[in-house]
């Protein structure tokens, strides 16, 4: 796939040059060597698979929580599991999708544990030609048998570092395009072949997410036949080993660790990830905070780069995400260690006009190029048109080039030589490299990437050391996402085994994700949400230019599916009707459902189906549905958590919002700080865009890291070079490049003016009181509470809907005439006068004090409460004891804002907990929740007893003129007690769920009955918080889960 020109003798004199000097180094999952014919080797084209939060300085005393010495009612609370902790690392979501990561492939399952062995020899291959490379030790991971050696003739025109390939055939091919020919897509069939030969190793994480592998598949054909010789392959979709034997022993640094080290960290990760004992992490700082705390000889990097700039140039890397990673790091760096580390931008590349405007708005570069395919001349066009000099001066290059031609999305795919856009933008960020000589080059594209002949490229025109590897996966780097890609590096010191080294620290950086997609997400009455659904209210939001399949050209896939799965012909969830029609159930978002084709909307719908025969209503469960597929295809995953490949056209589903994945969230689960980015202009679409074809920046920002610790040597001697440079400048000329290598000295000019601020003299000022409150009605607050609060989904934090209200007489429920029809309820027209919330939130935020201060609470005294208690751990109970007095001993709480919902909230956080205030028509009250401490495992059985309140205050709903803060606190001690209850069924048979949702088969005439007696004795009733015994009768129209 690597397209290369006829050689003319400066071309050879170039090559042979270079390869006594760049060399290639690959890291893939181990495979044993696989049985074929010479033939069959021969016609087998592939490529290798290849808060705390900030207190203020007021002197004023804060408000103190008195808790009381009494010991008050036990309480037996059922422990709800949270989301983290049912997220499991070591199993991972499926999505058997079309999308360009494979991980529908379940031979792409590839133990990176073992590709620091791979292709990087200790010692020099055999001289035996049977022999053709060497893991670290001694053991060979490609061998020709003894008996059927093959005549081993080198290619004379190419690099000797390549020129192992030949063994791929008896001979040799004729030219360069032929053997560039290789590095192509295999065929579907040789894929098969390959599958059957293959036997890899488990993986670490599973780089495909579903269980295929375990199936067993019978073999037919050439695949039964194991015989001939053993023939390496170059197929990337596979995680097969390259055949490259260096000649050069391989250079361990002092400060990475050895394969052997390697090879233990990942067990030992492993078993973490499948005991859960990794703590949750989703905040970005502290993501980044951790890969720098556990990144080798960091501080001597930062040592290194103190003083100087690092010079930075980016190209086709749409998000700007490794810039990102390098600011997230460095103030982690400055963090832990007081070194700040000057980032300069030299120069951004990228074509498409709404990333360049996102680029110049975010990050304004000194020059934003439009072309890369214009970067190896002198001079290239700025993205507004000038021509200008591109400069050379760079440490270090990150370049995504693009991938079209590559992709799995693309059926007519296209090799670099085959002038391709990949070829173009790649042939483009070489030139470049070839002129100016960067210290380091990093490179990104998708798993399936021609990864051999680019390396090859690279080492025969611009003699640099190169090693790369295609199993790098957002999942194994903090964030559950599922997008697997490939790295390179490239480094100009071609000596030291820099490639070899980088591939050993980024297996050390890695860390599965721990926390679950819903904490990368949008809460749905997130402004931002509400403000995308408005847009499809709209008619908007819809600009990708997707073209409206003909329903006939789909529709018998769809029937034989329901037919062969005996799914019934229903249509639970959209309800959809020829013609456009539908009617989302579980305030869904209808107006996003009656924009997509019937596809989309049955295909919604037999997903529902499929998940309802498995016993699941998918409603109440956080996963991504990718509705590009086909019925033919898995569209969901297999478990929630993990969020599938996304795609810059992809249609991803969340099923417990009951609407689209927006574009902010694709960019949040590419670890894109949201909160610090400008993204006004953008559409919904663009977003999506963005995030599709973005580097994630926990993977990205690895390998930056990684290459940037392995080559500090050569920095440090580039920033000696260049510092001495300056001295023959002229002393305006120096000034002026300090100036621009120092952006924050204009900061510093900026925030000394004393004329920043006009006319001061007029400000008056006043005094600040965060402590005082004002007595109130408890039934006047209540009852403006309940006229303002949220009485449907679609109304967010703010709105109030000009349409009429329905509440459920079964189930309270409330919804809007517009949202209202499906689950069907029993609803009646509510004749309630509502108000603004603006109008409210003035009124509450005066009945409240600012700061607050827990009081009280000591060891003694938490100790007495649990005295003569039950637990089920006795020292889990005693951690929980010292969690919450250590916390609340000491916490201060600060109002942070108030929660329109359901019920009003209002929300008051200190370090390590978090007071709330609901005001509840019916039992308004005070709790407090103490978070775990950072370091607590996912799985602790400590962390899923602070899911719990530990204390709370009751307020009485009909007093007047109180204080909020009047009342009697209750601690909720976690005892442990064991007691009978009676289940009975009574009353009618009626249809199950499934047999009422329209499944066939074993579920078509199935019954249940329509009440449930529950009943406990005497004895039980005093250790409950509220009455649990007495008759249950089924809402079928309420549509509650199963």
């Amino acid at each position: 796939m690597v397209g290369a020109k006829r050689n003319t003798p400066k071309r050879a004199a170039a090559a042979a040059a270079a390869a006594g000097h760049g060399r290639i180094t690959s890291f893939f999952g181990k495979s044993p060597a696989r049985t074929a014919s010479p033939t069959k080797a021969a016609a087998s084209p592939s490529t290798p698979t290849a808060k705390k939060q900030k207190q203020g300085n007021s002197k004023q005393k804060p408000i103190f929580l008195g808790f009381s010495d009494d010991e008050p009612e036990s309480e037996d609370e059922k422990e709800n599991q949270s989301s983290a902790d049912e997220f499991k690392p070591e199993q991972h979501a499926s999505t058997d999708d079309d999308d360009d990561d494979d991980d529908d492939d379940p031979s792409a399952s590839v133990d990176r544990s073992q590709s620091p062995s791979s292709s990087m020899p200790e010692t020099p291959a055999d001289e035996d030609p049977a022999v053709v490379g060497y893991q670290y030790g001694t053991n060979p991971f490609v061998m020709i048998g003894a008996e059927n050696k093959a005549p081993l003739r080198p290619i004379s025109n190419l690099p000797s570092s390549s020129s192992q390939r030949s063994l791929r055939s008896n001979g040799p091919p004729s030219d360069n395009r032929r053997l560039f020919s290789l590095f192509q897509k295999p065929s579907p069939k040789q894929k098969r072949t390959a599958d059957e030969l293959d036997d890899l190793d488990a993986s670490f994480l599973d780089d495909d997410d579903d269980d295929e592998d375990e199936k067993p598949r019978k073999r037919t054909g050439a695949a039964a036949k194991r015989t001939g010789a053993a023939v390496p392959s170059f197929s990337s979709g596979k995680g097969w080993k390259s055949t490259f034997a260096q000649k050069q022993p391989f250079r361990k640094m002092p400060f990475v660790p050895s394969p052997a080290e390697i090879a233990q960290l990942r067990e030992t990760m492993k078993e973490k990830a499948a005991e859960n004992l990794y703590p949750p992490i989703h905040d970005l700082a502290d993501i980044f905070g951790d890969m720098v705390k556990r990144a080798p000889a960091i501080l001597q990097l930062a040592q290194t780069l103190d003083g100087r700039p690092l010079r930075v140039a980016t190209m086709c890397s749409g998000t700007e995400s490794p810039l990102l990673a390098l600011e997230l790091m460095c103030r982690a760096i400055h963090e832990q260690h007081g070194i700040r580390i000057n980032v300069h931008h030299v120069f951004s590349c990228e074509i498409e006009p709404f990333k360049q405007a996102y680029i110049e708005r975010n990050f304004s570069p000194p020059i934003l190029f439009r072309d890369v395919t214009e970067l190896g001349g002198e001079k290239a066009h700025t993205a507004y048109g000038a021509l200008v000099d591109v400069p050379g001066d760079v440490d270090i290059l990150i370049a995504g080039t693009s991938c079209v031609d590559y992709s799995h999305l693309n059926n007519s795919k296209k090799g670099l030589n085959d002038g391709g856009e990949s070829g173009r933008t790649f042939r483009g960020m070489l030139e470049w490299v070839m002129r100016h000589k960067p210290t380091l080059v990093v490179l990104e594209n998708v798993k399936n990437a021609p990864w051999v002949g680019v390396a090859e490229t690279i080492v025969a025109e611009a003699g640099y050391d190169v090693g790369f590897s295609n199993t790098f996966d957002t999942k194994n780097y903090y964030i559950p996402h599922t997008r697997q890609r490939g790295y390179l590096l490239a480094t100009r010191n071609n000596r030291d085994s820099l490639p070899q080294n980088w591939d050993l620290i980024t297996n050390v950086l890695m860390r599965p994700a721990s926390s679950p997609l819903d904490a990368f997400l949008l809460s749905t009455d997130d402004p931002r949400i509400q403000r995308v659904r408005r847009q499809f209210a709209h008619g908007e939001g819809l600009s990708k230019g997707r073209s409206t399949i003909d329903w006939s050209k789909c529709q018998s896939r769809h029937e034989r599916a329901r037919d062969e799965e005996e799914l019934g012909k229903t249509r639970p969830l959209t309800a959809w009707e020829e013609g456009g029609t539908c009617k989302m159930s579980h305030d869904g978002w209808n107006e996003w459902a009656v924009r997509q084709p019937e596809r989309v909307t049955d295909l919604l719908d037999i997903t529902t189906l499929r998940f309802a025969a498995m016993g699941q209503d998918p409603i109440y469960k956080s996963k991504i549905w990718e509705l590009s597929q086909n019925v033919d295809r898995n569209v969901a995953a297999s478990r929630p958590g993990i969020a599938p490949c996304l795609t810059p056209s992809g249609i991803p589903f969340l099923t417990s919002r009951g609407g689209p994945l927006i574009g902010l969230e694709a960019l949040s689960l590419q670890g894109l700080p949201l909160d610090e980015l400008l993204l006004t202009r953008e559409t919904d679409d663009q977003l999506q865009d963005l995030a599709g074809n973005a580097m994630s920046s926990t993977v990205v920002g690895a390998c930056v890291l990684a290459a940037l610790l392995v080559g500090m040597k050569d920095l440090k001697e580039d920033g000696e070079k260049r510092k001495a440079a300056l001295t023959n400048i002229s002393a305006k000329e120096k000034h002026e490049d300090e100036l621009k290598d120092a952006s924050e000295v204009v900061e510093k000019v900026v925030d000394e003016r004393e004329s920043a601020i006009a006319h001061t003299d007029l400000l008056t000022p006043q005094p600040l009181d965060l402590t005082s409150s004002t007595l109130v009605s408890m039934p006047e607050l209540l009852g403006a509470a309940v006229n303002t609060s949220q009485l449907c989904n679609c109304e967010g934090r703010s709105r109030v809907v000009d349409v009429p209200v329905y509440r459920c007489t079964d189930c309270d429920h409330t919804a809007c005439e517009t949202c209202k029809g499906r689950p069907v309820h029993k609803f009646v027209l509510d004749t309630l006068v509502r108000s603004s919330p603006d109008d409210f939130a003035p009124m509450l935020k005066a009945a409240l004090p600012m700061r607050l201060e827990a009081s009280g609470l000591t060891r003694e005294i938490c100790s007495s409460l649990m005295q003569g208690l039950q637990f089920q751990d006795d020292a889990v109970a005693k951690r929980w004891c010292q969690r919450v007095v250590d916390v609340l001993e000491t916490a201060e709480f600060r109002f942070q804002s108030l929660l329109r919902q359901k019920v009003w909230q209002a929300q008051f956080s200190a370090p390590g907990a978090r007071l709330d205030l609901f005001l509840d028509p019916v039992e308004p009250h005070w709790r407090i929740l103490v978070e775990p401490d950072v370091d607590e495992p996912a799985g602790s059985p400590l962390r899923k007893l602070l899911i719990q309140p530990v204390a709370r205050m009751p307020l009485d709903p009909t007093a007047e003129q109180v204080d909020l803060l009047h009342g009697q606190w209750e601690m909720c001690v976690p005892s442990a007690h064991v007691a009978k209850a009676t289940i009975r069924s009574t009353g009618k048979q009626v249809p199950t769920w499934q047999s009422a949702m329209g499944l066939g088969g074993k579920f078509a005439d199935k019954l249940r009955y329509s009440e449930m007696h529950v009943s406990v004795p005497d004895s039980v009733r005093g250790l409950l918080d509220a009455g649990i015994d007495g008759a249950y009768d089924l809402l079928e129209q309420c549509g509650t889960a199963c």
